[in-house]
């Protein structure tokens, strides 16, 4: 893509990435963070194919504190079970 600066993305993400490895929607509610955004930030990494901006070890580890005990992927840590109305989309 020209007349950008391809570094910006990456760089933001990094800031959304929180010290569990979830991302948080946005850097002023740092309350909503969770496997959604996660999975945008790895969408993103991957379309840019530059995943400087996501700590990939910490993602990681926090995909696997969501695997919920029927071995589906919860949207948070410690969840009884996966949700699909997660993945819903209007």
């Amino acid at each position: 893509m020209n007349g950008w600066d391809s570094r910006i993305v990456p760089a933001g993400l990094k800031l959304l990435q929180t010290s569990n490895g979830s991302f948080q929607a946005t850097l002023a509610d740092t309350s909503d963070h969770d496997m959604r955004f996660l999975f945008c930030a790895c969408a993103i990494s991957a379309a840019l194919d530059d995943w400087s901006g996501v700590d990939k070890d910490k993602a990681v580890n926090f995909i696997r504190s969501c695997i919920t005990y029927e071995g589906g992927i919860a949207l948070l840590p410690g969840a009884l079970q996966w949700q699909c109305a997660a993945i819903w989309v209007n």
